[in-house]
């Protein structure tokens, strides 16, 4: 038996000296920025560091990636052990820059603060969320430090839509919130490796690649089959589902462009369903797979699950490296 190394605990001080100088501009990139994104189940483009509340500064702005409303994640990191001076901060962040979700990075949370952040959760309506995070750094032997963040509080999915009335929500967007819960058990139960942003009564989730202007949606949508059209009637019509990898944002139509240019070297046919290339001016170029299906007998839920699932991995694989940051 090969022997196994032990994960041994590193100072947080150790690897970054200061909160404001070294571990913000380490969350910001990328490949950070996306494992924040992946432990929250919400895609996060960065917009802004240090961004001016009157006299104080948010540590970092983001919007959630995909969102049709520009929906503000304000992130304030601590040192140490959660105070009451960050927790007025994070507050006055979400008033003042009217943020979505508020998250709250610690080394160690009190009780008093985990059970404020919950106080919050509970109290407020589904138009604000807010997250308490403790994070961690391990190494085993000589390796590379690894960071981790671990969940102290965030909101309960469930809660938050009764909180927005739920009983109120047409059959359509309860159906369709009933469908991304029940998407995110089973993506969580067949890959550790995908996800996507929190489940909302709506006809997408997305998933973040962890770069500005680049992710990929999922949608599910009623489709009426006999005039080629969506439609907003109950889920008991056809539906299409739909993968597509979406550019927006200022570097969208070079990027597109860069695209085209390897249109020949680019498989037309993604799992037997062809890809479609889409543009909408001056918004957003979208690249997308899509399937229509009909309610019979042979139509389920985990069918189009395991769908959805094997044409995002498909496109990533495909498409993703081939997208420049020019």
């Amino acid at each position: 038996m090969a022997d196994l190394g032990r994960l041994e605990p590193v100072s947080i001080r150790e690897q970054w000296a200061n909160e404001t100088q070294d571990f913000t501009p380490w969350l910001v990139e990328a490949d950070n920025l996306q494992l924040l994104a992946d432990t929250l189940g919400i895609p996060l483009e960065a917009v802004g560091r240090e961004q001016s509340v009157g006299p104080f500064s948010a540590d970092l702005v983001c919007v959630e990636g995909g969102s049709s409303d520009d929906r503000r994640v304000v992130i304030e990191n601590q040192f140490g052990r959660s105070d009451h001076d960050h927790l007025g901060k994070l507050l006055t962040y979400v008033a003042g820059l009217g943020a979505f979700s508020a998250v709250w990075i610690a080394e160690r949370f009190t009780e008093e603060h985990q059970a404020a952040v919950d106080w919050l959760n509970e109290h407020s309506d589904a138009s604000k969320s807010f997250w308490a995070l403790e994070i961690e750094l391990w190494r085993i032997g000589d390796s590379a430090v690894a960071p981790k963040f671990n969940v102290v509080s965030e909101p309960n999915l469930v809660t938050k839509a009764g909180n927005a009335a739920l009983e109120e929500l047409s059959e359509t967007r309860r159906d369709r919130l009933d469908f991304w819960l029940a998407f995110h058990e089973h993506a969580a139960e067949r890959s550790e490796s995908v996800s996507v942003s929190k489940a909302r009564p709506e006809t997408w989730v997305n998933h973040s690649v962890g770069r500005a202007g680049i992710r990929f949606s999922l949608v599910y949508s009623n489709y009426d089959l006999a005039e080629q059209r969506f439609t907003g009637d109950s889920m008991t019509d056809d539906v299409v589902s739909r993968v597509e990898l979406v550019l927006d944002g200022p570097r969208a139509f070079s990027r597109f462009a860069a695209l085209e240019k390897q249109r020949d070297s680019i498989p037309s046919d993604v799992l037997g369903s062809q890809l479609v290339w889409y543009s909408i001016p001056a918004k957003e170029r979208k690249l997308f797979v899509q399937r229509i299906w009909a309610r019979d007998d042979s139509y389920s839920r985990v069918a189009v699950f395991d769908w959805l699932l094997d044409v995002l991995e498909a496109m990533r694989a495909g498409l993703l490296g081939r997208v420049s940051d020019a």
